[in-house]
Order: structure tokens, then C-alpha cells, then sequence
């Protein structure tokens, strides 16, 4: 056909096999990292959307595993950077102060 198509075509199955090959093994570390399925899904899915943006980045295909690994660690980062915890003031005085080893000092 073209050579966008061309090009197109050997980028998705590069991409596929790159699926293929290690989507296991990444669910496997981002269930490990945490503890919970439906993130650990989640991990993999925004790990591999990066990598699709980014396939032009990995030279090396036998640095594949190590490229995705890297992926899914920063995007489990970005899951904690965008966390909002919720906070609550406590009164000091609520507080037991009477407790082994606890410094009362200002």
C-alpha cells in the first residue's frame, strides 16, 4: 500500500507482541505492587496506553521488559501524586499524652 500504512502496520505489531509477550508478567507485579485486582488492571491498561505513545522511545527490544517495568512503576507513582487523602485537625488535648516514651515537651 503507502508507507504510512506500512509503517503503521509494522508499529501495531510490534505493539502487540510487546502485549502479548509481557502483559502476564506485568500484572503479576502490579497486583504485587497493589494488592488489588481491579488496580492492578488498571496499572497494566495506562502501562501499555504509555507505551504505544512511546514505542518510538524503546531501541532495543531486548530491553522491552525493563522499559515496561520502568513504565508501570512510574504510573503507580502517579496513581500516589494524584491521591488526596483526607485529613482531620485533632485537638492536642485529645490526644493521650501519657503514653511510654511520649515526649510532651514544646
Amino acid at each position: 500500500m503507502g508507507k504510512v500504512y506500512d509503517a503503521m502496520t509494522e508499529r501495531q505489531a510490534r505493539y502487540e507482541h510487546l502485549v502479548h509477550a509481557y502483559s502476564g508478567w506485568l500484572f503479576k507485579y502490579a497486583y504485587w505492587l497493589s494488592r488489588d485486582k481491579a488496580a492492578a488492571e488498571d496499572l497494566v491498561q495506562e502501562t501499555f496506553l504509555r507505551a504505544w505513545r512511546f514505542l518510538d522511545s524503546l531501541k532495543d527490544e531486548n530491553s522491552a521488559k525493563s522499559w515496561l517495568t520502568t513504565i508501570l512503576r512510574r504510573e503507580n507513582a502517579r496513581k500516589y501524586e494524584r491521591k488526596q487523602f483526607d485529613y482531620a485537625d485533632v485537638e492536642m488535648e485529645t490526644l493521650e499524652t501519657n503514653a511510654v516514651g511520649f515526649d510532651t515537651r514544646p
